[in-house]
């Protein structure tokens, strides 16, 4: 008997340590998991690997570019009047909530804005500077983008895209992700490209094209952005668009075909939309015969009918003043 109370006993205090562990505070929930079956199982079980900050890591590639950014155009004295400036602000302030809207004519350098300073969350219109700049760097530094990178759990983000649906371990090129990033506006492609190309390095190249509000990239997922950086990121973009570079054409057929066109035009629409919560954002390069930019940034994150009349309204309003139709 005296036997029995003491292995009683004994059970008794083992059951208290384990129960009394509690997850440890310097652990995941997962590591602790891994950690607690490992201990109580036979040493002959074999448990599920876990991942490891090892599993997750990309080799950053960092360093800045070379940017020299276009000269400004010498004007054709091309111009909207007092009476279109007028007009178009009128009906700027008719629309609920808040808007900002720039137009900027790439012949003559005529910039017109409404509540141009006004900041907003970027959303996904940085995501076409950021591969802008990433294909850049990969010329000036030789880089194959036909390199591959492999989507683990560490890399999944919800919202837009298809690589979330994808199974762990799927390899994607840098040239996929930069498909994806643009054309599906995937958040995953995003993620895995700011871990290879760190923002710091697009953080200077902004700094060196001109871009007011550089501290407002933060991590560049949770960039600010307002319409005069917008007007300056889409002016770089289409002189590198245009010019001798080995990406530029690939990264112009991507913005022609990117999904929720919100920026509306007769002619050819290079263009990348942004939406999140209290962000409904299109920038575009109109390729007519008289080239321009057209930012509409807002905060109209409902997304609906609605405000892709507004953004559709905006944009005949621009067209019609900006020299492309007949008066």
């Amino acid at each position: 008997m005296k036997r029995f109370f003491v292995l009683l006993f004994i059970l008794a205090v083992c059951l208290t340590g384990c129960v009394g562990q509690g997850t440890p505070a310097t652990t995941t929930s997962t590591e602790w998991l891994s950690t607690t079956v490992t201990s109580v199982l036979p040493t002959t079980t074999t448990t599920a690997p876990v991942p490891t900050t090892s599993m997750t890591t990309i080799t950053p590639i960092k360093g800045t570019l070379t940017v020299t950014p276009a000269p400004p155009p010498e004007s054709d004295g091309f111009t909207l009047t007092d009476e279109q400036v007028k007009a178009l602000d009128e009906q700027m302030a008719v629309y609920e909530g808040t808007f900002a809207v720039g137009y900027y004519d790439i012949t003559s350098g005529y910039t017109y804005l409404y509540n141009g300073t006004q900041s907003f969350p970027a959303a996904s219109v940085i995501k076409a500077p950021y591969c802008r700049y990433v294909l850049e760097l990969a010329e000036q530094r030789d880089l194959d983008l036909q390199d591959t990178l492999t989507y683990h759990e560490g890399l999944l983000v919800g919202g837009t895209g298809s690589i979330q649906n994808a199974p762990f371990g799927t390899q994607y090129t840098h040239e996929q992700l930069i498909k994806l990033a643009i054309r599906q506006s995937d958040n995953v492609a995003f993620r895995m490209l700011r871990q290879k190309y760190p923002p710091a390095g697009f953080r200077q190249y902004a700094a060196a094209i001109g871009i007011t509000d550089v501290n407002g990239i933060k991590n560049v997922s949770s960039s600010n952005i307002c319409a005069v950086d917008a007007i300056t990121y889409m002016k770089d973009l289409y002189t590198y668009i245009s010019g001798d570079n080995a990406y530029g054409k690939t990264l112009e057929e991507h913005m022609l075909r990117t999904i929720n066109p919100m920026i509306r035009s007769q002619y050819p629409v290079v263009r990348k939309y942004g939406w999140m919560e209290g962000a409904y954002h299109d920038m575009a390069i109109i390729k007519a015969p008289r080239p321009y930019i057209l930012v509409i940034l807002s905060d109209r994150d409902e997304g609906g009918k609605e405000e892709l009349q507004i953004f559709r309204e905006i944009s005949e309003m621009i067209e019609a003043v900006s020299g492309n139709t007949e008066p």
